[in-house]
């Protein structure tokens, strides 16, 4: 107990008798200040009634007034609710003022600065450079047009490359042929069965495939990057080529067709070449012997109409 006294009495020395009222503040903080400061007071007094063993019918006026206090704080929560934007504003203007001052005073102590040390600095106005001189004076008397112009100087004849150098354009079908045919390093030949499940290198490709897929392998293996899927004529190729490879080599020679275009287009069903034939037939037996000529020109004339077809 007198612990507790001692230290409220060290406290209320060490208050001022007034609290001063800020002009620019705002009121609800400090009416919300003293309501805590009031329950604060009214609070440890009946704790004190309490370790004395005295009731607290006693002190019912005291109970009465905390009640009332705690009632007000609890009034005044919706206010501070409602006021908290634009307390957040006022709080982010006077730190922005603050900062603004900060920066000023950063300011004014490096202009000091750079005050002194220009005290210091060399005069350009004094300083001469005789080479810069002299080459001025060369270019003023080089210069002799004065449309300036650079023309460069003429210390020795030069001539200019009249020829024109041919460049060399690689001819891939040349070189193919050379690498393939010619070359007589020894060639790994593909076996049945080498591209099953993409194990293998693709055999029925050309060249050109070939390269393609290989330099976009190493660029996503170096680059640890996937490129975008391929385009929808390129999928249809792929998948032309897995549907007619199978055991690692290609079947698609079982199911093509191999026609004559010519043959195709005088090509005529059996029915029109019967019906052809039976009128020759009966056209042949309605002639005489005499006109075996007429015949003739008549079936070479027929002849040359079909071959014409």
């Amino acid at each position: 107990m007198d612990v507790v006294k001692s230290s409220l009495q060290a406290a209320k020395e060490a208050l001022p008798n007034e609290i001063p009222s800020l002009k620019d503040g705002v009121s609800l903080f400090s009416l919300k200040s003293e309501l805590l400061l009031s329950y604060i007071e009214k609070l440890g007094f009946l704790m004190l009634a309490k370790l004395d063993n005295r009731s607290l019918e006693e002190f019912e006026p005291v109970v009465e007034s905390l009640v009332r206090t705690r009632l007000e704080m609890e009034k005044i929560r919706p206010f501070e609710n409602r006021m908290q934007y634009s307390i957040n504003k006022l709080l982010q203007a006077s730190e922005r003022q603050q900062e603004v001052e900060r920066l000023m005073e950063n300011e004014n102590v490096n202009e000091e600065d750079e005050t002194v040390k220009l005290q210091f600095k060399p005069n350009l106005d004094n300083i001469t450079d005789s080479e810069n001189e002299s080459e001025d004076e060369e270019g003023a008397s080089g210069d002799k047009n004065g449309d300036g112009v650079y023309r460069p100087p003429r210390i020795h004849a030069v001539s200019m490359d009249s020829e024109k150098k041919q460049r060399y354009r690689p001819n891939a079908v040349v070189d193919e042929f050379v690498s393939s045919d010619l070359s007589s390093l020894p060639q790994s030949l593909p076996s049945v069965g080498a591209n099953l499940e993409r194990r293998g290198r693709v055999i029925h490709a050309d060249e050109k495939d070939l390269q393609r897929m290989r330099e976009r392998t190493e660029y996503e293996e170096s680059n640890y990057t996937r490129l975008p899927k391929l385009s929808k004529k390129e999928l249809k190729k792929v998948r032309k080529t897995k549907k007619q490879d199978y055991g690692g080599e290609d079947w698609s020679i079982l199911d093509r067709k191999f026609r004559d275009e010519g043959l195709d287009s005088r090509r005529l069903d059996l029915s029109s070449r019967a019906k052809k034939r039976s009128d020759m037939e009966s056209d042949m037996s309605n002639v005489d012997v005499s006109g075996m000529g007429k015949v003739g020109d008549a079936f070479r004339k027929r002849r040359k109409t079909l071959k014409r077809r």
